[in-house]
């Protein structure tokens, strides 16, 4: 499972207190949740199968791994929820994951850009039903991340109050190159990129592009830039319900070579 950029946040940012990282090596410890923090126990009469109960084997998953945290990531096209924690193996375990759309970026590309009460509203109210979500796991944190859309945005503070006035979560904004960092995170921990070592990851989201260079498989170069798909759509495509026709894609293709080519990032 791939992460987002702000769902490592927390499992790779050295914030983990009894799960973290330390070098190349997670450490954690391995005592079980507390009385408040442990999922509701099933009824006395209900037997236990691990191998088939799906319930049974999430309480089991759960006392196996240190106590989770909750990240929600809000991004220009979707807000994602993961909650994870460090497992027996001392692997990053996802317990639950969420993606609900909500394109919060409309109007991104505008000289002013800002977001419009309706995206903001449906933004906050997206982001307090995931803490909602994420609570019914008991996680001992929960952080909340915005991207390009708010980060962009004149007026992001207001989606930030209205985050903390509906949560009591403070809000904290990336810049662009945490986000492309987080990113980087994210691939380090997947198992299905292991033994890849030189590569470049290129991530288009709604509001911006995040470019990460690998050597050896460490994280060489970070670059984040603002080239994302709901951005150039709303700069140079006019009829959104049709294909892209050879006239918008000329353009788009040349706009997007010449920011790179001015980038001074080393492909």
């Amino acid at each position: 499972m791939r992460l987002s950029a702000a769902q490592c946040k927390h499992a790779f940012g050295g914030r983990w207190e009894r799960g973290i990282t330390s070098g190349s090596t997670l450490t954690t410890d391995h005592r079980p949740p507390t009385t408040e923090n442990r999922l509701p126990p099933l009824p006395p009469t209900k037997i236990i199968d691990f191998s088939f109960d799906k319930r049974a084997r999430l309480i089991r998953k759960r006392w196996l791994m240190s106590s989770p945290v909750a990240v929600i990531d809000v991004g220009s096209n979707s807000i994602k929820l993961l909650v994870a924690g460090i497992g027996a193996d001392q692997q990053l375990e996802p317990l639950f994951a969420e993606t609900i759309e909500t394109r919060i970026s409309a109007g991104i590309s505008m000289d002013l850009p800002h977001l419009c009460e309706q995206a903001l509203e449906a933004g906050c109210k997206t982001v307090a039903e995931l803490v909602h979500l994420a609570r019914e796991y008991a996680p001992r944190e929960i952080a909340i991340v915005a991207t390009s859309a708010v980060r962009d945005a004149l007026n992001g503070q207001d989606f930030i109050d209205c985050v903390f006035e509906q949560t009591g979560i403070q809000l904290r904004v990336l810049s662009g190159g945490e986000e492309a960092t987080y990113i980087g995170q994210g691939l380090a921990c997947d198992r299905a990129l292991a033994g890849t070592e030189d590569f470049i990851q290129v991530d288009i989201g709604g509001g911006s592009l995040e470019l990460i260079r690998f050597q050896q498989a460490k994280i060489q170069q970070v670059l984040s830039l603002r080239l994302g798909s709901v951005r150039l759509t709303e700069r140079f495509v006019i009829d959104r319900e049709g294909p892209i026709s050879k006239n918008v894609e000329t353009p788009i293709n040349a706009y997007v070579h010449a920011e790179l080519s001015q980038s001074n990032f080393k492909f």
